[in-house]
């Protein structure tokens, strides 16, 4: 008799402890839920700045895209958007008339891929395909701006996560998710790609910028954030240090203005131990130190930027760091000037 109460002692346990089981994990989705939802509806928003601008807000909330300027034409395409959602959009602001249109869309979805403008054309590299798919797409597309995109030579590897400068007539990718840290030099005369210097410290979601004949590789993330400021001279294919930033620093706006080289915003993503950097530093010509700049409208990460006529252009963005991302992607673009805005409009 006891043999076959004690099989059924320990079936009814087994039932107990499943229940306790699935009321735990039901009830650790509930609070889930309720985390993201107070999180997003706490998300951070615009605020008064010195000497930046809210200007039209971006059709459609989304961050790491790849961005350029052509002309008067600052270019926002692809990128993340809504949760695990992958964009092959293609956003237009004319900045003159502070107004966006949509355009021709890309090939393919893409996010964390890089963009340039040259020649009166916009070029577009890597990237990966998806949100859950984040192979380093090695592909060139190009367009001018409003009319269909055309595949070239591919790169010699899969980037993603990367930075693409134009300068002197040829793309330079640097940095990036991909087999190598080389640099890859496209020359479009020649539809061809060569190869260069290896960043010295290779890492991904750096920033990169042309700046007096070379080209700045800075911040980004190889494990954790850096602070590391790599300089690039095309001319002898050689890297140097740089002046280090203030603190470490990823997945942010840069640009060169009339009076230096400019970061703003950023982000540390470890989960509750990192952030949004809510700040903005600048390096003036000639000098070793970065200092403290005004604080943007709105501190985002992974934005799309441009800089036009002595200002610094930033479109969307994540207002939070790592997964909680896909609750806080914004369409607020911002400006700014050194000497600040006129009291119209840009």
């Amino acid at each position: 008799m006891r043999s076959l109460q004690y099989p059924r002692m320990i079936g009814r346990r087994i039932r107990l402890a499943l229940r306790i089981v699935g009321y735990a994990l039901g009830a650790s989705i509930v609070l889930l839920a309720i985390a993201l939802l107070v999180w997003r509806l706490t998300n951070p928003g615009p605020r008064e700045a010195a000497r930046w601008l809210p200007v039209a807000e971006m059709p459609q909330p989304r961050g790491e895209v790849a961005s350029a300027i052509v002309g008067t034409r600052f270019i926002v395409a692809g990128g993340l958007y809504g949760i695990g959602r992958t964009s092959d959009a293609v956003h237009v602001y004319e900045v003159g008339r502070n107004e966006w249109t949509r355009t021709r869309s890309l090939p393919a979805p893409r996010h964390h891929a890089a963009a340039a403008g040259l020649g009166g054309h916009v070029y577009l590299t890597g990237g990966a395909p998806g949100a859950t798919d984040w192979t380093a797409t090695d592909t060139l597309w190009r367009a001018q701006p409003g009319f269909p995109w055309t595949a070239l030579t591919p790169m010699p590897e899969g980037r993603q996560g990367h930075a693409m400068v134009a300068h002197s007539g040829r793309l330079y990718v640097i940095g990036g998710v991909g087999e190598t840290d080389r640099t890859l030099i496209y020359d479009p005369r020649a539809d061809r790609w060569t190869t260069g210097a290896p960043l010295p410290h290779g890492r991904d979601h750096l920033s990169a910028v042309a700046w007096e004949g070379e080209i700045w590789a800075i911040g980004g993330r190889s494990g954790g954030v850096t602070s590391r400021v790599d300089v690039y001279d095309p001319a002898r294919d050689r890297w140097r240090s740089g002046p280090q930033l203030p603190r470490p620093m990823s997945a942010m706006a840069v640009g060169v203005l009339e009076d230096g080289l400019h970061v703003a915003g950023g982000e540390d993503p470890r989960f509750f131990l990192g952030g949004v950097i809510d700040q903005h530093f600048r390096l003036a010509p000639d000098e070793r130190r970065w200092r403290p700049a005004s604080r943007m409208i709105l501190p985002i990460h992974g934005a799309g930027y441009a800089v036009h006529e002595g200002r610094l252009i930033v479109a969307g963005g994540a207002t939070r760091e790592g997964i909680l991302s896909t609750i806080s992607w914004t369409p607020v673009t911002q400006a700014f000037r050194p000497q600040g805005f006129p009291r119209r409009l840009m």
